[in-house]
């Protein structure tokens, strides 16, 4: 680890002397690889300089990508395929509810045979199964909905993890791995610091410790 190293000079009172100090930061960072895979991008170049706040080192992500536009298709047909849905199961609740109105019109009517009637009756269960049916396709679609979001979701944060940022002006130490090289999980990538605030360390002479008590 590259450190700062100032040379100070301090003028005592009994005595003058020449003083060692080394300024630390005070938080130091180590970027490791939460996931396995092949370094496709690395910024080597960075080494020893104050970050832009860009990506600095990236693991291989194309499937991941890949992946997450099918999901996206996917929750697009899927959010469709509920909209359609909704308007139908409108349609079926005001099919039921005529020939609800219908049958009770009917089912007392001396005029009408039992045939007729049953046929009526029969009608008005099987607009009700069809709704029920178009409903149970709504959750169906709904839960496919929830799990594609999810999977959106842990997508989108395994891309984040495989592209390493390191926040603007933090000092980068260290780039472990270049371009072409293979990254296991929970390997260092970068290690980097916050310069923003530092510590200090000043080293003196026995003398002088004892000259100062």
């Amino acid at each position: 680890m590259r450190f700062f190293v100032l040379l100070l000079s301090f003028h005592a009172l009994l005595c003058a002397g020449v003083y060692y100090a080394k300024v630390e930061p005070v938080f130091t960072y180590t970027y490791k690889a939460a996931y396995a895979g092949e370094v496709n991008f690395s910024e080597l170049s960075l080494e020893g300089k104050r970050s832009t706040g860009g990506v600095v080192v990236r693991l291989d992500d194309s499937l991941d990508v890949l992946d997450m536009k099918h999901a996206k298709e996917k929750l697009t047909a899927l959010t469709k395929t509920a909209t359609l849905t909704k308007q139908s199961i409108a349609n079926s609740r005001s099919i039921v509810s005529f020939k609800e109105e219908s049958f009770a019109r009917m089912k007392d009517l001396k005029t009408k045979s039992n045939i007729e009637k049953e046929n009526e009756h029969i009608a008005l269960l099987n607009a009700k199964n069809q709704l029920v049916s178009l409903e149970q396709s709504l959750e169906n679609t709904l839960v496919q909905i929830a799990d594609i979001s999810s999977y959106i979701a842990l997508l989108n944060d395994k891309i984040e993890k495989k592209n390493i940022r390191v926040p603007q002006n933090f000092l980068i130490y260290k780039i472990h791995l270049g371009k072409g090289e293979y990254a296991t999980q929970g390997a260092p990538l970068v290690e980097a610091s916050d310069v923003a605030q530092g510590k200090l360390t000043i080293f003196l002479a026995k003398e002088d410790v004892d000259l100062a008590r």
